[in-house]
Formats: C-alpha cells, sequence, structure tokens
C-alpha cells in the first residue's frame, strides 16, 4: 500500500510539473498567433489544464474502469466549481465578476451537467452479470464536441464584436503593448513545440502511474473505482486548474479566475468524456452508483452560480461556504455514500 501512495504523490507532481510546461506552451502559441484571451482561454488554456483529466478517462476507459473516469470528471468538476473559487478568494479577498463571465460560462456549464444527468440516466438499461448499467450511445459524444465548438464560435464572434466597438486609437495602442509584452518573453518556434509536445507526452505518463496505482489502493483498502476517481485522481487532476486560477487573481483577474473554473468544467465534460464516448461507440454508466455523485453536482453548481448571481461578487463567508461543501462531500465519498 505504501509504494501506491508514493506512485500517487510522485504521478500527482509529475503532473503539476508537465502540466505547467504544456501552459507555457499553449501561451505562446496563443501570443504567437494573437488569438484573443478569451477565446485561448475556452480552447489552449482549457486543453492545457484539462488534459490530465482526458487522459484520466483515457487510460481508465481502456483499464475497464470507465467508472472511475466518469468519476473523476465529476470530483474535479465539485473541486473546480468549490474550491477554485474558494482559494481564490483566500489569496485575492472577495471577487467582483462581470456579468457576462457568469451568464455565459456559468449558464452554459449548469446546462451541460443537467444535460449529462439526462443521457445517463435516460440511457437504455444494460445487464452485465449482476451490474445494471445505462449505456451512452456514441451520437451523445458526437453532440456533445459539436456544442463545444459551438461555444468556441460564440467566444470569437464576441471577441470581434467587442473589438469591433473600441476605438481604433485604443485598439492599436493595446496591440503595440502586448507586441511589446511579446518581445520582452521571446518563444521560439522550436521552443514552443517542444514545451507542447514533451508536456503532453509527460502528463500522459504520469496520468498512468497515477491512474494504475489510485485503482490498486482504492482495491487493496476496499473502495470502488468511482470514489478513486472522486477523490485522488480528480484532486490529482486539478492542481493546473487550481494553479492557473491562483496565478489569475494574482494578476488582478478575477474574470479569468472565474472563467477557468467553468470552461475548464465545460471541456472536461464536452470534450474529455464526449470524444472518447464518440470514438468507442459508445460506453456503460453505473447509473446507480453515480446518480448520488451526479446530484451533489448540480446542486453545488447551482448554489455556486447563485453565490455569484448575487451583487456579481464572491464574498469570503460564500467562499467559505464553497469551501465546506467540498469537504462534506469528500466525507460522503469516504464514508460510501457515494
Amino acid at each position: 500500500m505504501l509504494v501506491q501512495v508514493l506512485i500517487i504523490l510522485g504521478a500527482a507532481a509529475g503532473i503539476w510539473f508537465f502540466s505547467d510546461m504544456l501552459s507555457k506552451g499553449t501561451d505562446a502559441l496563443g501570443k504567437r498567433f494573437r488569438i484573443d484571451p478569451g477565446v485561448r482561454g475556452a480552447t489552449l488554456d482549457a486543453v492545457a489544464s484539462s488534459f490530465p483529466e482526458f487522459c484520466t478517462v483515457i487510460i481508465a476507459l481502456f483499464a475497464g474502469a470507465f467508472d472511475a473516469g466518469v468519476g473523476t470528471i465529476a470530483g474535479s468538476a465539485l473541486y473546480n466549481i468549490l474550491v477554485i473559487p474558494a482559494v481564490s478568494v483566500l489569496v485575492g479577498g472577495p471577487l467582483a465578476i462581470q456579468k457576462q463571465v457568469v451568464r455565459r460560462d456559468g449558464f452554459l456549464y449548469v446546462a451541460v451537467v443537467a444535460a449529462l444527468i439526462a443521457v445517463i440516466w435516460l440511457g437504455p438499461e444494460v445487464v452485465v452479470g449482476t451490474k445494471t448499467s445505462h449505456a451512452i450511445s456514441p451520437w451523445a459524444g458526437a453532440v456533445a464536441i459539436v456544442v463545444y465548438l459551438g461555444y468556441v464560435v460564440v467566444l470569437v464572434m464576441q471577441a470581434r464584436k467587442s473589438a469591433g466597438e473600441k476605438r481604433a486609437a485604443e485598439a492599436e495602442a493595446k496591440r503595440e503593448e502586448g507586441d511589446n509584452e511579446d518581445k520582452d518573453k521571446p518563444f521560439a518556434p522550436w521552443k514552443t513545440a517542444g514545451f507542447v509536445l514533451v508536456g503532453i507526452m509527460g502528463i500522459g505518463v504520469a496520468t498512468h502511474f497515477l491512474v494504475h496505482a489510485s485503482l490498486g489502493l482504492f482495491k487493496i483498502i476496499g473502495l470502488s473505482e468511482a470514489i478513486a476517481g472522486v477523490t485522488v485522481l480528480a484532486a490529482a487532476t486539478s492542481l493546473p486548474d487550481t494553479l492557473l486560477s491562483v496565478f489569475a487573481v494574482r494578476r488582478g483577474d478575477a474574470d479569468g479566475a472565474v472563467s477557468n473554473a467553468f470552461g475548464s468544467n465545460s471541456f472536461d465534460i464536452l470534450i474529455c468524456l464526449g470524444l472518447p464516448i464518440l470514438v468507442t461507440g459508445g460506453v456503460l454508466v453505473d447509473w446507480q452508483g453515480s446518480w448520488p455523485m451526479l446530484a451533489f453536482l448540480f446542486a453545488s453548481t447551482i448554489v455556486s452560480v447563485l453565490f455569484l448571481l448575487t451583487d456579481w461578487r464572491l464574498t469570503r463567508r460564500e467562499a467559505a461556504v464553497m469551501g465546506a461543501t467540498y469537504l462534506l462531500f469528500m466525507g460522503l465519498a469516504f464514508g460510501g455514500v457515494f
């Protein structure tokens, strides 16, 4: 058991290191091609911070433990929606959020979680041995990918509209300022490619060890694969999202901290689950074991959005409630409720 714990800790450190490397590479790509920050956050940044979750789902799927992959996505979503905003408030104080961020990213995420629950719940029952699962058809994965691509298109359109409303002088001044920032930190193409490729490969290898060590550890202590997913795997793979949000708060970008949490969660569900479901021709999910966790996720999402809707601010008291809610979730998970 000690060996598995050491492997988990080492793999988590590896995920953090290589995710930071991948994030630097994708950030450099965004600057090189002058991609709008909002679009970059929903695409390149989302890939960088959510790639560990994607690897976890793929590895769990081929290990015959897709429930652990679903648990990782749900647990990571809970971590992102509860812990990241709470930590952001702890680091930077009460956060003032723009209405557009909540209305666009927050409401989309609420709809995505509701759709995920509906798709699993309405899926046809399949009995395998003594276990009854619900089947998710490949068309659901295709729809999820299309929805995410549509979301990116909306971001691009909003970015263009915003740019068009700026005065020419202000736009030119900002462009020159951005050029100067890029020149301060030059990134050669070969270095950018190296960061991206090494980051991807490193995350893949670290996640492989993380998944297998976690499943082995939880088998030894008598807990299910789903519990491994919503606790250890979810927390370890959410480290990049936490760091990105903390860095955003320290830059004074409260919107970036919150939109990263919402955007990463939408990417996790729509792409990290949608793509494997489409490619593999459908999957089976244990509805009986998953629905309490998914219901907790949906309720927590509603609470978080409501907190942000009150004066478009997140206070320390609300952050404390969110942190306590996550601790409650972890207690229920290890207590066998999920």
